[in-house]
């Protein structure tokens, strides 16, 4: 081998000298060596040197020529052990002596669980080595990790030759010392005689004794070695024990005594001993448990006889009040209850509980069949009731425990029919739980299936309200009324929408269940449902033949419905909204494919309940929600293309027409009234403009005299032109037809008319119309501000009507979103043109357009636009000034912070926002449209609303009719009539399109999330009942009282308080969620095949 192999390692990490020392090769490691190998030369795994292999596999041979070498003594591999913990351990003592031979060995060198060699010679039970250490100077009471001396792991192990050593070696110091290292203890509190009586080690346990090691010491939870050797079943041990002087009525932390241990684990000769040394059979522990108590726990029958032979009380109850009995039946110890009812146990048949349940509850509900019987043929009660007056046939119906319903039932009837303190008999309580086979048997047994409880609930309710769907079947196959209610008037219907349960609904409603009914609340079914948001349950039932039925019925405010759908549920919405368009069987390109609309639902007529206060829309409720899916229905579409047919147009025509004549009777009137102000010729008492002709117009001191004395002759000021006199009381008739129609929007509109920034834009165009033409005579400087205030506003009014019109509408609305929306950064770009006026006012102020804060900020903002002019205000015109190295570097930064940075970010914002605004440009224009047909006909008096009323129509979207060219115009401007889609609209974007559908299925995934959740935790009770039935335990605390029986009880307040109009009902039991779009699908293919008919 080359000596560059010889640092070579195999898979192990070890390299050659290492197996070299490992099988004792003194030759192969000399020439290692002599070629250069590192003597100390780690694993590359666990760090052992080629002196940790010598030690371990005892090459004495080796050892001697690795120290020569000079071998590290006291290195450490991984572990932290060295060698001479390696040849302790394994009982090497050659290599061990060698080790100490080397003065710089540390024998009392400590590991990573700070283990010694003398712990390790100790723990293998070796006297040999465990001298050769003492003697090399090895520490008696060094401990390790947990506090275990040498002499702890010794008695642990049963080593009793290195106990006499370890003993004889501390005695050589002092016998206090001695005795001090007898009783040392561990972290748990242990001494050596603990952890011999605990292993068994009876040898060193006599030992210890005969050293005056404490027999009554105990650990951190005061268990004894009695204790210990009662649990163990150490007979002789415990004998010893109670030789030495241990006290057999001792008690640890659990107030247990060692005859509780024993009797735990049915040690009967170790109890016969206790009890014969004086044992107390009838102690009690913390929870006043008896030793019989824990022995019937356990279901150790020798041990009970044992104990009812010698005198325990069989009577005795625990905190709980539960005797042996309760115990023994609890967890269906068949032998040993056959022990206790042969002892006095047949006494203890009607005991009961705190919770006033006798043994026979129990055997109910553990189902134990065999117990039962033995119970019952020894005359235990079956009408016995606990504090909830239920007895033993309601535990089993509501544990599903069938045979045991079945015994009952054949032993005695009578409790068929009892009612609990709540009024549910043992077939309600089955039904609330879902057991269908119990359900099954008690029906078959003559079970009352019309009895109620105290709220009046029948079977069928019980079993809605949790959507045990099969039960109701039976129930309804054994004539379960369908229609019964409550004392708060809920029907199971109620009970099933409540809860969101699909299937349980389905059921109902194909059993004809009454969907019109409505409870104390005034809900129906699909209110429930609506309130509680079970999307899939309103479907569901919109889905079925019954819809009609539902949707007819109002609430107080003869609303029905379909408002609050719309309002909280846009998906089922949609599934009404599909029933109300009934479509042909034709193709979609047939000609003569009609589509018959149903508008009784979105709008119900003047003489609806509903609109007995003001006319009611749904669509407002749309425009309000933002349902713009539901808007762009076509039902909605053919809806509003009806009225506007009807009377929108004609009344949106007449209004534009007549704001168009204002509009240019204003314009002619500011062209027309006089001549133009100009800031020379004014007097100085009204600002009014001075009159002059040809022959004083160039006689300037008239013309001061005028201006100087307000000198001006009545008819100078009049206007004389008959067609503006005309004009202007044509304007004043304008100004009031604008306001009586703006009272009228505020009268309809109340508060939203007023948060409406445009509803402002009339009122002060229509006041400074006023102050223009008034008084006629005299247009004077404030009159000529309010012209063009008004001519201004009545462009932007103007521009406001069109948005309405389909061409141009859009961009409208686009451009006040755009408005809006940078309105966002005005602040900050008035921050900006703040910092750059006061800066260039500081620095400009000699320039006329820098020499005042106004006229320089101004000119900051006509800067900002892009309009800098440098080579006429800047450039080599401030060379001279004495700012000009200022002057340059703040227009520098002027120049990068405003026309390019923040024009910029503007820019950004408003593109950035760009689908927004075409997304929210459709809804907003279908709304405008909606609140102008909504203001148009509720203004309207009671018979024309009649008479433009509508209920259903029918129209043929392929006609190709209106064809001439006044027509198509008329339709391009002010909407078709024959067309479903009244507004030709932009659709949404496909991204958009994509995220609302995201959104729907993630609220549909939470949903699937929220019932896989219950489930869970369904399946987690039913798992955790069958571990209690079969005596299945997780963990193993014998010192901890076992679990009591705890019945869950039906809180009839829970159940009936989900039905609060307002509330949420957290626990959903329905089967995985049906899509949505497949019953809207559905749906449709329903109003498809609907027969066809035109109602007018």
């Amino acid at each position: 081998m080359g000596l560059s192999h010889i640092y070579d390692v195999d898979e192990d990490g070890y390299t050659a000298l290492h197996h070299a020392t490992r099988y004792n090769r003194v030759n192969v490691l000399e020439a290692l060596l002599d070629a250069g190998a590192d003597v100390n030369a780690r694993g590359a795994q666990d760090e052992m040197t080629p002196l940790h292999m010598a030690c371990r596999y005892n090459s004495g041979s080796v050892t001697q020529l690795l120290l020569t070498q000079g071998a590290e003594v006291n290195v450490r591999d991984i572990k932290g052990k060295t060698p001479l913990h390696y040849a302790t351990r394994r009982g090497n003592d050659v290599p061990t002596k060698m080790l100490l031979s080397v003065s710089s060995c540390d024998v009392n060198v400590s590991d990573n669980d700070h283990t010694t060699p003398l712990i390790m010679a100790a723990m293998q039970g070796n006297p040999d080595m465990c001298e050769i250490l003492l003697s090399r100077g090895a520490k008696l009471a060094q401990a390790d990790i947990n506090n275990m001396t040498p002499l702890m792991w010794t008695a642990a192990e049963g080593h009793v030759a290195v106990a006499e050593l370890l003993l004889r070696a501390a005695l050589r110091h002092s016998e206090s010392y001695q005795r001090q290292y007898i009783e040392a203890r561990d972290n748990e509190g242990s001494t050596a005689l603990l952890l011999a009586v605990q292993n068994g080690s009876l040898e060193v346990c006599k030992l210890l004794l005969n050293h005056f090691a404490d027999v009554n010491c105990y650990k951190n939870n005061l268990t004894t070695p009695l204790h210990m050797a009662a649990s163990n079943g150490y007979l002789d041990t415990a004998k010893l024990l109670i030789f030495r002087g241990a006290n057999v009525n001792r008690k640890d932390m659990e107030q247990m005594t060692p005859i509780h241990k024993a009797a735990l684990y049915n040690k009967v000769d170790v109890i016969k001993l206790l009890v014969e040394y004086g044992a107390d059979l009838n102690a009690k522990d913390k929870k006043n448990m008896s030793p019989l108590h824990c022995a019937s726990w356990k279901g150790q029958k020798d041990a009970v006889q044992y104990l009812l032979e010698n005198g325990a009380q069989v009577a005795e109850a625990d905190s709980s009040l539960k005797t042996a009995l309760h115990w023994t039946v609890q967890f269906g110890h068949y032998d040993t209850l056959s022990v206790l009812l042969a002892h006095g146990g047949t006494n203890l048949l009607e005991a009961t509980d705190k919770n006033d349940q006798t043994v026979l509850h129990y055997a109910a509900y553990i189902g134990n069949i065999a117990v039962l019987r033995m119970l019952l043929e020894c005359g235990a009660r079956p009408d016995a009731k606990d504090q909830e007056e239920r007895t033993s046939l309601h535990i089993s119906a509501e544990y599903n425990n069938v045979s045991c319903v079945e015994t009952l039932v054949d032993f005695s009837s009578r409790e068929t029919n009892d009612d609990d303190v709540d009024g549910n008999t043992p077939l309600l309580t089955a039904c609330l739980h879902g057991h269908n086979q119990v359900v099954q048997v008690l029906l078959s047994l003559s079970a009352d299936v019309s009895k109620t409880d105290d709220e009046h609930r029948t079977a069928l309710m019980l079993a809605a309200t949790r959507g045990h769907t099969s039960v109701m079947k039976i129930l309804l196959d054994n004539q379960a009324s369908l229609n019964d209610v409550d004392k708060m008037k809920n029907t199971a219907l109620h009970y099933a929408c409540t809860g969101g349960h699909i299937e349980a609904v389905q059921l109902l409603l194909d059993r004809r269940a009454d969907v019109t009914v409505k409870n104390t609340r005034d809900q129906t079914p699909l209110d429930l449902a609506i309130d509680n948001l079970h999307s899939e349950v309103t479907m569901t039932m919109l889905l079925h033949k019954s819809w009609r039925d539902m949707l007819n019925v109002r609430d107080k405010t003869g609303l029905t419905a379909l408002d609050r759908l719309i309002e909280k549920l846009p998906e089922s919405a949609m599934v009404v909204l599909d029933h109300c368009v009934e479509r042909s069987s034709r193709d979609e390109d047939d000609p003569t494919l009609t589509l018959v609309f149903d508008y009784q639902y979105i709008d119900p007529g003047p003489e609806d309940p509903a609109c007995e206060k003001k006319r009611y829309y749904a669509l407002n409720t749309m425009v309000e929600h933002h349902r713009d899916t539901l808007l762009s229905h076509p039902l909605c579409q053919s809806m509003l293309s009806q009225k506007w047919v009807r009377f929108g147009r004609t009344t949106f025509g007449c209004n534009l027409l007549i704001y168009l004549g204002y509009l240019l009777s204003l314009t002619f009137y500011v062209l027309n009234v006089g001549p133009t102000i100009t800031t020379t010729i004014l007097d100085d008492r009204y600002h009014c403009p001075i009159f002059i002709n040809e022959s004083n117009e160039n006689n300037t001191t008239l013309i001061e005299r005028w201006k100087r004395e307000g000198q001006i002759t009545k008819e100078d000021r009049m206007i004389k032109d008959p067609s503006v006199w005309i004009v202007s009381y044509i304007l004043v008739i304008f100004v009031v037809i604008f306001l009586v129609r703006e009272v009228t929007k505020l009268i309809h509109q109340r508060l939203r008319y007023l948060f409406n920034f445009f509803n402002l834009i009339p009122w002060v165009m229509m006041i400074a119309t006023f102050i223009f033409i008034y008084p006629f005579q005299k247009p004077c400087l404030l009159q000529w501000r309010g012209a063009w205030i008004a001519l201004f506003l009545a462009w932007i009014n103007f521009i406001m009507y069109l948005r309405r019109i389909d061409f141009v509408g859009i961009y409208v609305i686009m451009f006040v979103a755009v408005l809006t929306s940078l309105l966002k950064a005005v602040f900050m770009f008035l921050l900006f043109i703040c910092a750059f006026t006061g800066s260039f006012y500081i620095v400009l102020s000699t320039k006329p357009i820098f020499n005042d804060l106004w006229s320089a900020m101004l000119n900051i903002f006509v800067m900002t636009l892009g309009e800098i002019q440098y080579s006429d205000e800047y450039g080599e015109k401030v060379v001279n000034e004495p700012f000009a190295t200022d002057i340059n570097f703040l227009l520098l930064v002027f120049l990068f912070l405003m026309p390019i940075v923040l024009m910029n970010l503007m820019i950004g914002i408003a593109v950035g926002d760009i689908e927004k605004i075409q997304h929210n440009a459709y809804l907003k224009r279908i709304a405008l449209q909606v609140e102008l047909l909504y203001m148009l006909e509720s203004s309207m008096p009671k018979f024309l609303q009649k008479k433009a009323y509508i209920r259903r129509v029918t129209i043929k979207p392929n006609d190709g009719g209106q064809n001439d060219c006044f027509q198509q115009l008329w339709r391009k401007l002010l909407g078709s009539s024959r067309n479903v889609q009244f507004i030709e609209a932009e659709r949404k974007d496909h991204v958009t399109g994509t995220l609302d559908k995201l959104r729907e299925q993630m609220s549909q995934q939470q949903q699937r999330i929220r019932s896989m959740q219950v489930c869970i935790q369904q399946q987690a009770s039913l798992l955790q009942k069958i571990a209690t039935k079969l005596d299945v335990n997780s963990t193993e605390e014998p010192m901890v009282e076992p679990p009591g029986i705890v019945y869950p009880h039906s809180d009839a307040g829970s159940v009936y308080d989900g039905l609060d109009g307002g509330s949420q009902v957290g626990v959903v039991t329905s089967p995985a969620p049906i899509r949505i779009e497949q019953m809207r699908q559905k749906s449709i293919r329903i109003s498809a095949e609907r027969p066809r008919s035109i109602i007018i």
